[in-house]
């Protein structure tokens, strides 16, 4: 009501805004960047594989996010459920803030293939790098997003992205030619995907 100008990370949000405000307040986009210096000088992909205590000869899909509904996380266990039966050198990496880790250790439990996902938990952001640099590919099955700065950092350390095509996602990323984005919610087309 008393701004003068209100700063979004996404045309997405900034058009939501204009919906909401009232009085003619101006609403601009203002992407923010990313911090590429832990992303860089990284120690050989095999040594930092040693050190998270991950499999040389395996392929690993990443999630960094809150392990939460609305991030997508059982949408992308069903997905792995489903590749893992035929790729058994692939394995599932989830770190962040591990909200459903009972469901999901549970759901895995049910589906004989606890033993083939790493749960991370939080981990410092310099760790993050790592996990990146050990991945094959970044997956961020989500709802709902402004502009997600672990999607931006994937694509900045040269990962495969597959995410869904929503909030300012679509600003970044453009499905088949610099990753693959497809509608939340929607298990059969993740899967293909990844």
């Amino acid at each position: 009501e008393n701004s003068n100008l209100i700063l979004t990370e996404s045309i997405d949000l900034e058009k939501k805004i204009k919906k909401f405000t009232e009085k003619a307040i101006p609403v601009k986009t203002f992407y923010k960047g990313i911090d590429l210096s832990n992303f860089q000088d990284m120690p050989h992909r095999n040594v930092l594989r040693e050190k998270l205590g991950l499999n040389e000869w395996k392929r690993y899909i990443l999630f960094v996010g809150r392990l939460s509904a609305e991030k997508g996380i059982f949408e992308l266990c069903e997905t792995f459920a489903a590749i893992s039966k035929r790729h058994p050198d692939i394995d599932l990496l989830l770190v962040g803030e591990e909200i459903e880790k009972e469901k999901i250790v549970n759901f895995f439990n049910r589906e004989g293939i606890l033993h083939r996902v790493h749960l991370a938990g939080i981990v410092p952001y310099k760790e993050v790098s790592y996990y990146m640099r050990v991945a094959d590919i970044f997956v961020l099955p989500t709802w709902a997003e402004g502009l997600p700065n672990v999607v931006m950092e994937a694509m900045a350390t040269e990962l495969p992205v597959v995410v869904t095509d929503v909030g300012g996602i679509p600003e970044i990323l453009e499905n088949e030619v610099n990753g693959l984005s497809v509608p939340a919610k929607n298990v059969e087309k993740l899967t293909a995907a990844v």
